[in-house]
């Protein structure tokens, strides 16, 4: 967590989670290029509480309308880990013509606070129990 110094507060905090490559090795041959794509997960937490639902189905509404080749799976109730209630929209696209994602998106909301997790994978690698499993630990702190 980073602290806001004086006279400035938090109004929104974003971290970027990548899963090592299972080949360390590709991301050095890949030089210049891209290296091999991985699972992720970037949370991100916005001061502004809001209701989990209206907020998952306005995501996935825009998602769907500005991502090329977007298709919604689910917008669905989704339990975390800590008993706590939200939402989880899952929805595939196009990267480029050969490689398809899949993401999900948990949404959660207290009364100060919106966080969205959003675990995306390259299609081959996609697995929906791991993805669930990683997004039921969100916890708002």
């Amino acid at each position: 967590m980073i602290a806001a110094p004086p006279g400035f507060v938090q109004v929104e905090q974003t971290t970027v989670l990548h899963r090592p490559p299972a080949d360390p090795g590709a991301v050095r041959r890949a030089k210049g290029s891209e290296p091999p794509p991985r699972p992720s997960i970037v949370i991100v937490k916005r001061r502004g509480a809001a209701d989990a639902a209206p907020l998952a189905t306005r995501m996935c509404d825009e998602l769907l309308r500005v991502v090329p080749g977007a298709r919604a799976l689910a917008n669905d109730e989704f339990e975390f880990d800590d008993g706590g209630a939200g939402r989880l929209v899952a929805l595939t696209f196009d990267v480029m013509p050969a490689l398809t994602a899949r993401q999900w998106i948990a949404v959660r909301c207290d009364a100060e606070w919106s966080v969205t997790a959003t675990y995306t994978a390259p299609i081959a690698l996609a697995n929906e129990d791991e993805a669930r499993a990683a997004l039921r630990t969100l916890r708002i702190a």
